[in-house]
């Protein structure tokens, strides 16, 4: 995974802190921690009250509610430069979902005290943190369109499509080691498992993709852009 700067570290480094105090400044320097996290690791829980902020530096991270049969629901999947908890945080609320960690993965975090304490001092960090907000919001609003607008074979195209990271292309055809369950990945692009595994077979026998036990071989990234795009 091509490793992007978190949210927290980007507005360092662009100089967004500059309107803090020094006082503020070194709260965050002290209080913004990153970690390494292994696959599998939980970050925090579904009803858990949200107490830190998180941002996604590398690796890919799934987010998932559970029902009263404990039967998961797969809701988003977040990579870098993504934050977590920070709605939930602002609302004073708990986690809406659980989050697990589906690739190794480094996460920097701030207290939830420290970003509220940002947002009241700083107009301009507020702004930073209302576009991420707006983003999320335009987000969820194409997914539930492309549920409704998008052919199922398109949604495949865009998932697979996101999984890609042309960093880790060497020699050959682009391989993607797609760490979620079929399930999972049904869910996520608001499908059903029978119909995401006879889509996958269709772009296997069109010989866009390749398909074996654990990997996905994109054989014709071109024709795949295009179907993305349709």
């Amino acid at each position: 995974m091509n490793e992007t700067a978190c949210f927290f570290c980007k507005l360092k480094e662009s100089g967004r802190f500059d309107s803090l105090t020094e006082t503020e400044k070194e709260l965050i320097q002290g209080q913004h921690k990153c970690e390494v996290f292994t696959r599998s690791q939980i970050i925090f829980y579904l009803d858990k009250p949200s107490d830190e902020v998180y941002s996604i530096h590398s690796g890919r991270i799934k987010l998932y509610k559970t029902g009263t049969n404990n039967d998961r629901q797969v809701v988003r999947l977040l990579g870098p430069g993504d934050i977590m908890g920070f709605r939930a945080a602002i609302s004073h609320e708990s986690y809406t979902a659980t989050a697990e960690v589906v690739t190794k993965a480094t996460i920097c975090k701030i207290p939830k005290e420290l970003l509220i304490k940002l947002m009241k001092d700083s107009q301009q960090f507020t702004e930073e943190i209302l576009v991420k907000v707006a983003v999320e919001l335009r987000q969820a609003e194409e997914k539930i369109l492309s549920f409704a607008l998008h052919s199922v074979k398109k949604r495949c195209a865009n998932f697979l499509l996101t999984m890609f990271d042309p960093q880790t292309v060497t020699e050959g055809e682009p391989i993607l080691t797609v760490p979620l369950l079929r399930i999972e990945i049904a869910q996520i692009i608001g499908i059903s498992p029978e119909t995401l595994s006879r889509t996958l077979k269709t772009l296997a026998d069109e010989k866009i993709i390749q398909i074996t036990r654990k990997d996905i071989s994109i054989l014709n990234l071109n024709a795949l852009k295009t179907i993305a795009a349709k």
